[in-house]
């Protein structure tokens, strides 16, 4: 009977102990899977990171600081690559002991978190170097638009006064932009916005007539600059009303001076001259050949009339004599009033 006893607590030793280390084996097995998947994880983290700080190195390398509205944003993208660069560390060899196999997974499960986190940092200073380029480019081209609407704006003002024959004194104000190539469309419309022009921005093709070769208007010889023209009331007591309106003329001519008068209507130099004004009951095209004026007429039915667009256009500036333009274009005045001024080009 002892002897049975015995052998059953041997037996019972055995089966317990036999317990225990499946028991540890099962818990290191998932250490072991644990371990892996983490690794998978972590190289895969490295991948991307690898194939972003190589993005990274190629953008620092082709950005010149000229380039940034912000240059710190270079010195941000170092810093993320530098710190990127400094968790691409080799994964370690696993241990045997499965309480070091877990302390193991937690330390890469970390690493595979810095590594994401260090991702989005760097991709945050590669998207940072973007806007900064993109912001300075967007600066240029605003800097250069408002350069270029200034040029062709009508910036060029001149004001007269003069009586008519009723006794009504009148304020004439001329407003004109520089000479823009008939060629560049573009540029026109945008011209023929700034002055309040509505519809499509007349071309060489509006100031066609067909009279002559040198007359044509083409839109790879002629130059046309826009402006505006606009009238006041100065008459103290006398106000202008629809019921007592006041029907007048503006005078615009085109030429050149030799220094003490007007000389040679502007075909003799270039091509023709035209003014074309943009009433509100549709535009008017007129030749104006110096020294014989042009009038504009204007029905005020209150204290001020327009301003009302016009467009000035001259053909046969380009041409195989002067490819890059007659200079004489610069030299010819608009005589407004008592006096004359010249326009520039844009170009």
């Amino acid at each position: 009977m002892k002897k049975t006893i015995a052998v059953l607590l041997i037996c019972l030793t055995l089966f317990a102990f036999a317990g225990c280390e499946n028991k540890e084996n099962k818990t290191l097995m998932e250490a072991i899977d644990s371990f892996d998947n983490t690794v998978m994880k972590v190289r895969a983290r490295q991948g991307d990171l690898s194939g972003k700080i190589s993005e990274a190195e190629n953008l620092l390398s082709s950005t010149d600081a000229n380039e940034l509205i912000d240059t710190s944003v270079l010195e941000g993208l170092k810093s993320a690559i530098e710190s990127a660069k400094g968790l691409m560390v080799d994964i370690p060899e696993m241990t045997e002991q499965t309480e070091q196999i877990n302390q193991q997974t937690d330390e890469l499960s970390k690493q595979e978190s810095a590594l994401r986190a260090q991702h989005d940092s760097l991709d945050i200073a590669i998207r940072n170097v973007g806007t900064s380029k993109q912001a300075l480019a967007n600066r240029i081209a605003a800097e250069e638009e408002a350069k270029i609407l200034t040029s062709v704006s009508p910036n060029n003002s001149h004001t007269y006064t003069f009586k008519t024959s009723g006794g009504y004194e009148i304020e004439v104000t001329l407003k004109i932009g520089s000479w823009i190539k008939a060629s560049d469309t573009e540029l026109l419309s945008r011209a023929w916005a700034a002055v309040g022009g509505s519809g499509d921005a007349p071309t060489a093709e509006t100031f066609k007539t067909g009279y002559s070769a040198q007359e044509e208007f083409r839109s790879d010889r002629s130059v046309i600059a826009f402006g505006t023209i606009s009238l006041k009331n100065l008459t103290n007591g006398y106000d202008i009303t629809s019921e007592y309106p006041l029907d007048t003329k503006v005078q615009i001519a085109a030429g050149y001076h030799d220094g003490k008068r007007l000389v040679n209507y502007p075909a003799q130099k270039l091509g023709f001259w035209r003014l074309l004004v943009a009433y509100s009951s549709g535009t008017t095209l007129s030749q104006l050949q110096a020294p014989h004026f042009k009038d504009i007429s204007a029905r005020m039915v209150d204290n001020s009339w327009g301003p009302t667009p016009i467009a000035m256009a001259v053909s046969n500036v380009f041409n195989p004599n002067f490819p890059d333009g007659n200079p004489d274009l610069l030299e010819m005045e608009i005589i407004f009033g008592k006096s004359s001024f010249k326009i520039d080009k844009q170009w």
